[in-house]
């Protein structure tokens, strides 16, 4: 791929090892400005394989809008949760998990009801059915996630969860919520749902 001689600067303010996939997003993102400056000579299909060389799920920054990940993360399909008019907490207590950890932890099973499935129940029913199976040994080795987690459903959260493979949390409320000591000190973003028909 021919490209013209390219300075960069990464400005990173995603924390490392929070299950935030900032370094995923930095590489897809260089990806498919490197084909810009290039003049699009690849097309998406092999932007995509590119980007799979790169990590298992930087394909998916490739891509707007909420996505189903499969297979090792480079199988998707988009999804359309509604997430209209809710609100979003975002925690990052300081944890670094690195991935190897926290892939170490996890017993891969078939679930009984497709993730696809599972999302389509009414959101006040996620917390019984929507779980993230890194939680099952990470909550054991950092008691302070559970805690959180905890907090957020104590806050008045529709469903709480662990970002990815952690160490992040966030919570998703029906408005803009009142948040005790111990969240407030945690917080790295809030605001606003977007639902998937205003990303695409």
């Amino acid at each position: 791929m021919p490209l013209p001689a390219v300075d960069l600067h990464l400005h990173k303010q995603i924390p490392v090892g929070a299950g935030l996939g900032g370094g995923s997003s930095n590489a897809s993102t260089t990806l498919k400005g490197l084909n810009i400056l290039a003049g699009d000579p690849l097309p998406d299909e092999m932007l995509h394989e590119m980007a799979a060389t790169l990590g298992s799920d930087c394909p998916f920054f490739l891509h707007e809008g909420p996505m189903l990940m499969e297979g090792r993360g480079d199988i998707l399909s988009s999804i359309s949760p509604c997430l209209d008019n809710l609100y979003l907490i975002l925690l990052f207590p300081g944890i670094h998990v690195s991935t190897a950890e926290a892939y170490a932890g996890v017993k891969p099973a078939v679930p009984n009801q497709h993730l696809q499935e599972l999302i389509r129940q009414p959101m006040d029913r996620w917390r019984e059915f929507v779980i993230n199976d890194f939680e099952h040994s990470l909550f054991k080795r950092y008691p302070e996630l559970d805690r959180l987690k905890q907090y957020l459903y104590g806050a008045g959260a529709i469903y709480a969860s662990l970002s990815g493979s952690g160490s992040s949390l966030y919570g998703i409320f029906p408005e803009s919520p009142d948040l005790p000591e111990e969240l407030e000190q945690y917080l790295i973003w809030r605001g606003t749902t977007v639902s998937s028909t205003e990303t695409r």
